[in-house]
């Protein structure tokens, strides 16, 4: 399972980059988590390149 992270209709993994898949939602909204509220801005991943398939390489 991952998540689909669109702005204004646009899904802004896919678009950066068509290897890369979401991050699972528990991953990130858990209590701690990337997208979790804090005080201070930061940068976060919301994506990892998804695993090769078959006739695919890395």
């Amino acid at each position: 399972m991952h998540t689909y992270l669109f702005v204004d209709g646009l899904d802004l993994v896919a678009r950066s980059d068509s290897r890369m898949v979401g991050l699972g939602p528990m991953r990130l909204l858990r209590p701690g988590g990337p997208l979790y509220p804090t005080d201070m801005p930061r940068t976060v991943d919301v994506a990892a390149e998804d695993q090769p398939g078959p006739g695919r390489t890395g």
